[in-house]
């Protein structure tokens, strides 16, 4: 359970359902998550396209269990973090496809049992009706996460990919310097552009993979998922906020007296001050996922 301490997994704003969910965790050995997992939906996408705080907002709605942790221990047991593991396959960010389809391989019944179990204890504690959880490392895992959850809903969160790409690398940058005793060992220790363009690639299947399993399951046709745009959610996160609600099938505006977290685009370093060296590197991957999306003019 080390990484569960992970800072970039913490996203606990309560210590009411961070209290309920060590709780959860502590039952998963004895308790069985059948019928316990209730209305579940998952907001996922490329990581650094604002899913954290979409969430942080969602999460306002008084009927929303609200996993307080990505759960990417869970969903990629002994090989989150990457650099904690055995470093036998290429991380998440350089080869995702490869990551997520040999940590499901490894996925006993044992490790199915603590997902769903912790997911499910922890929705039944909070006695809410509907259960949210986030992941920006499960895009790739679409039918595997239907298979776990048959009535999992998804709500996708798309980015301009500049922006992410641009933001990726950077975060990637510090980690790397960070764990330069691991990372110098490894042939993942890249220069800042390596980095740029293997994160644009990152963006462009993420976006790829989205859509194949789109058109494959219905998923949009049927109700089963929603697209949303990080910069329309910028611009009208309440609004935005309450068509997602509407989707869900739960009643609108929730926040009455309430608050919730101040948002604001963070696209300015790709609108106003991109290096056109980048914006090259970029482009060199991922034109069609931007033109997909509206992001090219």
């Amino acid at each position: 359970m080390k990484a569960f301490w992970r800072k970039d997994n913490f996203q606990v704003k309560n210590m009411i359902p961070f209290l309920e969910l060590l709780l959860a965790n502590g039952l998963t050995q004895w308790t069985s998550h059948k019928g316990r997992i209730r209305n579940p939906v998952i907001i996922l996408g490329c990581g650094r396209s604002g899913t954290s705080i979409l969430k942080e907002v969602l999460s306002s709605h008084k009927s929303l269990a609200t996993y307080p942790f990505e759960a990417n221990e869970l969903w990629h047991p002994r090989y989150y973090p990457w650099h904690e593991s055995a470093m036998d396959i290429a991380p998440f960010w350089y080869d995702p496809k490869a990551f997520s389809l040999h940590t499901q391989r490894q996925m006993s019944e044992k490790d199915e049992h603590a997902l769903l179990a912790s997911f499910g204890n922890f929705q039944s504690l909070t006695g809410k009706k509907h259960l949210l959880l986030k992941s920006a490392m499960v895009s790739f895992m679409i039918p595997r996460l239907l298979e776990l959850i048959p009535d999992l809903r998804f709500i996708h969160l798309v980015r301009d990919g500049r922006a992410v790409a641009l933001s990726y690398a950077k975060k990637q940058q510090r980690l790397a310097s960070d764990k330069s005793d691991l990372y110098g060992s490894s042939e993942y220790d890249l220069s800042f552009d390596d980095l740029l363009l293997s994160c644009s690639q990152l963006w462009q299947d993420t976006i790829d993979d989205m859509i194949v399993h789109d058109s494959n399951l219905d998923l949009t046709g049927s109700g089963r998922m929603l697209t949303v745009r990080y910069e329309d959610f910028c611009k009208s996160p309440e609004q935005l906020a309450n068509e997602i609600y509407q989707w869900m099938g739960l009643p609108g505006n929730p926040f009455g007296k309430k608050t919730y977290p101040s948002v604001s685009s963070m696209n300015s370093g790709v609108e106003n001050n991109l290096d056109p060296k980048y914006a090259d590197i970029m482009l060199s991957k991922m034109s069609s996922g931007l033109a997909f999306h509206g992001y090219l003019a």
